[in-house]
């Protein structure tokens, strides 16, 4: 069996069962969460699903790990986790971090050198498209820390050539609301990817 090995800050990579469970009745729990996603997001038992996917946690992880599957049947089989709060749940679950605390740190340390590489790209369709994003960051003030994340969020899938029309929305005069719009659609698609499996494809919650 190939079984994949923990990465760094992956704490709780493989945990065992919680005392007086069994396979069969975190699968029970499992079918009971599949059941509440059938509902409409005001009929649903939210305290029940943080429950049980605090539960089901051990289940969940030896299923990524030892079957990797694919991202259509983790859909299937655990829903809640295409949604914004046990995303970060299931994060803080593996590496005892929060997730936008970590995204943010990160962000900052390495925006200034993103904007960076973007501003080498001056030729071609990367180059063109990247050239009205960088003009708009001009005129902001540089000590704008959304301004920062903004531009260096926004020019990373025109930097690695990916479609951004399902992670970008805009809005006028609320750049704090589109900033956490744009860090929950990317996390949500790069913390799948990185600790869960390998291709990004997830819902807004």
């Amino acid at each position: 069996m190939n079984i994949k090995r923990p990465r760094r800050g992956e704490v709780n990579f493989l945990p065992s069962y919680p005392s007086g469970e069994t396979r069969e009745s975190l699968e029970t729990r499992r079918l009971e969460m599949v059941e509440q996603y059938k509902r409409t997001s005001a009929e649903r038992d939210v305290p029940l699903i943080h429950q049980h996917m605090m539960c089901t946690f051990a289940l969940r992880r030896e299923e990524i790990i030892t079957t990797s599957p694919a991202v259509s049947e983790l859909k299937d089989r655990w829903p809640a986790l295409f949604y914004e709060t046990q995303l970060y749940c299931e994060f803080h679950r593996i590496t005892n971090q929060h997730l936008p605390h970590v995204f943010y740190a990160a962000l900052d340390e390495y925006a200034p050198q993103l904007i960076g590489l973007y501003k080498k790209k001056k030729i071609g369709l990367v180059g063109e498209k990247m050239e009205p994003l960088l003009l708009a960051y001009q005129q902001q003030d540089k000590n704008d820390i959304y301004a920062t994340r903004t531009a260096a969020l926004a020019g990373l899938p025109i930097y690695l050539k990916e479609d951004s029309s399902d992670i970008f929305k805009t809005c006028k005069d609320e750049m704090e609301k589109v900033q956490l719009l744009w860090l929950l659609m990317w996390m949500k698609r790069r913390c799948l990817q990185e600790f869960f499996l390998t291709t990004p494809s997830v819902h807004r919650a």
